[in-house]
């Protein structure tokens, strides 16, 4: 699995947006 900058920084947003 490829995993892109944009993605990354929408993942840690969500994360830090869940906690």
């Amino acid at each position: 699995i490829r995993y892109t900058m944009r993605d990354m920084t929408q993942e840690k947003m969500i994360l830090m947006r869940r906690s």
